[in-house]
């Protein structure tokens, strides 16, 4: 459980509790505390958005470790995405799961060559930050869509999202008037307007630092 589950959240752990409590026999249990970016088919097409080349990256390391790169082109549905480690699951999730990221962590750990140099490489300069974790935490919601686990999302409070200072106010926009469940519901208006909002931020958080520290 990530140490930012109550800064990114704005829940309690007793809160998470609680639902786990009422909601029994799940294999897994998760919050999303970005329920606006269902926008995205899938999270490698945000990860694509927000962190240039790391679908390429993906999918030579997917190659590199035995697995076929068809499933990045499955949509991850939003009940199954989620972009932060907030979640708890039972013994039969997690053999399954550790053994799917297995070939992944022996391969970063062991190479040294090309690939593990340019996943090594900044993707974010705002928080300094390689392509290596932003691939690990899109591999859990890839797994549940190619898996069949019995998933319980505990949802964010209306009120808490328009709190998150995480959110853009584009993003806040849409959560107000947009009850997102799935891809469809959203208007074209609002992919519009993240996709403006996308274009921004990616100049700001990527390209602009990379050119001042460039002139520095």
């Amino acid at each position: 459980m990530s140490w930012k589950f109550h800064q990114k959240t704005g829940l309690s752990g007793q809160e998470f509790l609680a639902h786990i409590s009422k909601n029994p026999g799940a294999d897994v249990y998760f919050v999303n505390p970005f329920p606006e970016l269902c926008i995205y088919r899938s999270v490698w097409e945000h990860g694509q958005e927000f962190h240039p080349n790391l679908k390429k990256l993906t999918v030579k390391l997917f190659k590199e470790c035995g697995y076929s790169d068809q499933i990045l082109k499955k949509e991850t549905p939003p009940n199954l995405t989620a972009y932060c480690n907030h979640w708890v699951a039972n013994k039969q999730f997690w053999d399954s799961y550790i053994e799917f990221l297995t070939p992944f962590w022996k391969y970063v750990r062991k190479d040294k060559g090309p690939l593990c140099l340019s996943l090594k490489k900044m993707a974010d300069p705002i928080i300094n930050a390689p392509y290596l974790p932003f691939i690990f935490e899109r591999l859990f919601s890839t797994f549940l869509a190619e898996h069949k686990f019995k998933v319980s999302s505990l949802p964010i409070p209306p009120s808490k999202i328009l709190d998150n200072p995480y959110l853009s106010p584009v993003s806040n926009r849409i959560i107000r008037v947009r009850d997102l469940n799935n891809h469809k519901l959203v208007l074209r208006t609002d992919r519009f307007a993240i996709g403006f909002f996308s274009i921004i931020r990616k100049f700001r958080h990527y390209y602009l630092p990379l050119i001042i520290k460039k002139i520095r």
